[in-house]
């Protein structure tokens, strides 16, 4: 059994841009938001115009079966009510009729507190922005979106470090270009570690760009 590589840290060499140019350092926000699939292209098309970027996840929605679309957008704080007015001018409610009567909100948001947010460029700049660091032994959800051909390298890099990793397929907002997000739980004293693999997979690819949000978890339970 390989032993964990400790002790990694990134440095800030550089700062994503968003659509429009300007510089993206204070990514504290993660909204995860959820619209109806009738909506989802102009609410792409809007935040995208508004300079966010979004990545796209299908989904459908429990006992109605409805079937929506889940938006991640990271953001600083104090842009969450620009994106919250983007989006409730382009998503609409809708009544629906089966298996009974009933309305659909025209988006459902969730607001989640980013522990730190990690931007690797096209030019393979890094951006790494953090709060106070997490106390040792706190559960955390790394959610890292990345190219879809550098998944299998990845997947297998993590899983060769005994960590337990879940895949998405998902796409990159307006131009929907693939890729793929992964979803791994582990204590705040092993991030630096995982990002570190990230970013060693990523130094030697052609398409660098990455981007890995960290969020801390208050409870992790498997039943």
């Amino acid at each position: 059994m390989k032993t964990e590589d400790e002790g990694r840290r990134t440095s800030v060499v550089g700062h994503p841009s968003n659509s429009h140019g300007a510089v993206t350092m204070n990514v504290d926000t993660l909204l995860l938001t959820i619209v109806q699939p009738d909506d989802a292209d102009a609410a792409i098309g809007a935040l995208t115009r508004a300079g966010f970027a979004v990545t796209v996840i299908a989904g459908v929605g429990g006992f109605l079966g409805a079937h929506n679309v889940t938006l991640l957008i990271g953001l600083p704080a104090s842009d969450i009510e620009r994106a919250r007015a983007v989006l409730q001018t382009v998503c609409h409610r809708r009544a629906i009729h089966a298996p009974v009567e009933t309305t659909i909100s025209g988006a459902t948001l969730f607001v989640c507190p980013v522990a730190r947010y990690v931007h690797i460029g096209a030019d393979r700049a890094v951006a790494d922005f953090a709060r106070a660091p997490s106390a040792l032994g706190t559960p955390q959800l790394i959610l890292a979106i990345i190219a879809r051909e550098q998944a299998n390298q990845l997947i297998e890099t993590l899983t060769n470090w005994s960590y337990h990793v879940t895949v998405l397929g998902t796409t990159g907002g307006y131009s929907h270009r693939a890729n793929t997000t992964l979803l791994c739980v582990v204590r705040a004293e092993r991030v630096d570690s995982i990002i570190g693999q990230i970013l060693g997979v990523y130094k030697v690819n052609e398409r660098p760009m990455a981007t890995i949000f960290v969020l801390n978890l208050i409870q992790v339970e498997h039943l």
